[in-house]
């Protein structure tokens, strides 16, 4: 796959793009275009559009969840969210082809007030059901940090290709609306910060989980 920027490299064109955490085929890194510092991807290292088939197995949820303690002690509150595209050159990838769960220090209730202004249908639903309702759909999903937990998503099954609708809705709970779209506006500073944070919480002799 070598048009793909995560299965090519070709994202690394920067120390912050590398991940700051990697294991059991799953990666960590900062996300570019962070309106918010501490906003992460966790990218498994098989090529696929979206992560759904990932939500049943306790890999990744460790995984995610190991990511998520992180997250949570050095910035606070945060969401899980996904853009979930069905193939390569789809709108709601957001232009990157291999999927990438967003974990992002926010206010819940705030974020998902915001969700709700927009008038979609969402289903919750335990991620080990997941796959089977989103079928070969595109979707959006998203949880609370408690909620993932308890292996509860909400999911948004979309009926045509949507971009970047969780960035605008984290750009307008964070006063910012304009500069939801990370191809124009990257946030490089957040970017690094992150990735030194939680470079050196992960690299230290203390416990994440």
């Amino acid at each position: 796959m070598d048009k793909c920027v995560f299965c090519s490299g070709s994202h690394i064109a920067n120390e912050y793009d590398e991940p700051f955490y990697a294991q059991c085929g799953y990666k960590a890194l900062p996300s570019i275009g962070a309106i918010n510092e501490g906003w992460i991807l966790i990218v498994p290292d098989e090529h696929c559009a979206s992560s759904k088939k990932y939500f049943a197995l306790s890999s990744y949820l460790d995984f995610v969840r190991t990511v998520k303690v992180a997250v949570l002690k050095e910035y606070g509150e945060c969401v899980v969210f996904e853009h979930g595209p069905k193939s390569a050159g789809s709108l709601t990838g957001c232009g990157v082809d291999h999927a990438h769960l967003h974990i992002v220090p926010v206010n819940f209730q705030d974020f998902e007030g915001a969700v709700g202004k927009a008038g979609k249908e969402w289903k919750k639903i335990r991620l080990d059901d997941a796959e089977a309702y989103i079928n070969e759909n595109e979707y959006l999903m998203y949880s609370s940090s408690a909620d993932w937990d308890r292996g509860l998503v909400n999911i948004h099954v979309l009926l045509e290709s949507e971009s970047q609708f969780f960035r605008r809705v984290v750009a307008d709970i964070s006063g910012a609306s304009e500069f939801y779209d990370y191809k124009k506006y990257k946030f490089i500073d957040n970017a690094i910060n992150t990735k030194l944070r939680l470079h050196k919480l992960f690299h230290s002799c203390c416990e994440v989980a």
